[in-house]
């Protein structure tokens, strides 16, 4: 019994990695936040300027043509947000989680999207500290759902890849404040196995 449970899985790692690429990546990410400020409107406007931050981890590639790429990604994210005619620097530390769905459209060309789940691991305090909400105590939510869209292509064994970034809701946790955060991020990968 044991010798059959031990075939059937190395038949079935074999046969995965007949189908999966595994590898790194990094890059930057060119995100803002978008404000509704709500009943912080007096002292809280958005800001159009992007804030540049970073972005690495890994991916797994299952597929060929079609294909199924699960990431994790620790990504830094943010943007300027005016309060009291004061720039601030909103800035947090997800790690994201997207499973994007694509296609190769010649054989250097990709296109793919899906949906993200990040969760986050560190924020800056600049953002909390401008708007004094004594009933906060982050300004960023824990969990948030977002969806990425994008293309890519591999040369000489490199991947590049531009996507677009964006949340479904509100990334604040801050009662009577709505923010979104949208951007790009640009990565180079390199394949491992």
């Amino acid at each position: 019994m044991k010798k059959i449970l031990s075939l059937i899985i190395i038949l079935s790692i074999t046969s995965v990695g007949a189908f999966a690429q595994f590898g790194v990546k990094a890059g930057v990410n060119l995100t803002k936040i978008s404000t509704d400020a709500g009943s912080f409107s007096a002292n809280v406007e958005e800001s159009l300027k992007n804030r540049t931050n970073f972005a690495f981890g890994v991916w797994a590639r299952m597929g060929k043509t079609i294909y199924l790429q699960p990431e994790f990604i620790v990504a830094s994210k943010g943007g300027e947000v005016v309060v009291d005619n004061n720039p601030i620097k909103a800035t947090y530390t997800d790690i994201d989680v997207p499973v994007l769905v694509g296609i190769k459209v010649i054989p250097f060309l990709r296109l793919n999207a899906g949906p993200v789940a990040s969760f986050k691991i560190a924020e800056g305090k600049a953002f909390g500290e401008a708007i004094k909400d004594p009933n906060t105590k982050d300004t960023f939510k824990d969990a948030k759902f977002g969806y990425q869209a994008g293309a890519g292509v591999t040369f000489g064994g490199i991947d590049i890849d531009v996507r677009y970034l964006g949340s479904f809701g509100n990334v604040s946790s801050v009662e009577d404040l709505k923010q979104k955060s949208s951007g790009w991020q640009i990565t180079a990968g390199l394949k491992l196995f």
